[in-house]
């Protein structure tokens, strides 16, 4: 719900509304010929597409990539639209906007099938939009959403964490991973996601760092009641 306390923003601030809460797909695989995933070399798997490769995908979520970093473990390429995680046996995408980051599915999985990999996991997950109405196919809504990966995998399951009438978690899950007969297992996985809202504007100034021309600084901006020069 709105804070009735934040602070005015200038109207230059206010150009169009943002979707802050982000859409993210984690994609884990396992060579097909039954080999552990620890066996694959470093720079193999899904190691062997290199920024071109990414680039093109990138480019169906309505996204590029602006920068690169190749780690020991992955590499890492900050997206006009947020971050791309990539691992030898697993990719990440984290994505706000309006971006349509479930169009990269089926091209990531043909990447995958090229170099020997099968799904293992797959869990795409989003936050309730703060805009719906703003987003486009196939993320229109989770209907529409669970619809669409439903095609690709038949075995996915919906789930929603919360009161559908104000914050929720939208979760999809396609688990095939291979836990054994009667052997104890634990998931010690875990995911802790922050998000926050109505944060004081001087306060938020701590969290942005860009080009003034780009993203003005509230701090500049005239308060309530004072005129422009």
């Amino acid at each position: 719900m709105p804070n009735n306390n934040t602070p005015e923003v200038s109207s230059e601030l206010a150009l169009f509304n943002f979707e802050g809460s982000e859409k993210k797909m984690e994609i884990c695989f396992i060579p097909e010929d039954g080999s552990h995933v620890s066996e694959i070399p470093w720079d193999a798997g899904m190691r062997t597409y290199r920024r071109e490769q990414w680039d093109e995908v990138m480019g169906l979520l309505n996204g590029c990539i602006l920068l690169e970093d190749v780690e020991e473990h992955y590499d890492v390429y900050l997206i006009s639209e947020s971050s791309l995680f990539v691992y030898t046996d697993r990719v990440v995408i984290l994505t706000c906007g309006t971006t349509t980051l479930l169009k990269t599915l089926s091209e990531i999985l043909g990447c995958a099938q090229r170099v020997g990999l099968k799904v293992s996991y797959f869990q795409y997950s989003r936050k309730n939009f703060l805009f719906p109405e703003e987003q486009v196919y196939p993320h229109s809504s989770f209907d529409q959403e669970v619809h669409y990966m439903s095609q690709i995998f038949e075995d996915g399951r919906p789930h929603v964490f919360g009161p559908l009438t104000t914050d929720h978690w939208c979760v999809f899950v396609a688990d095939r991973i291979d836990r054994g007969v009667g052997k104890e297992t634990v998931d010690k996985e875990q995911t802790l996601n922050v998000y926050m809202y109505d944060i004081d504007a001087v306060v938020a100034q701590l969290f942005m760092k860009g080009d003034p021309m780009i993203i003005p600084s509230i701090l500049d901006a005239p308060s309530a009641g004072e005129d422009k020069e």
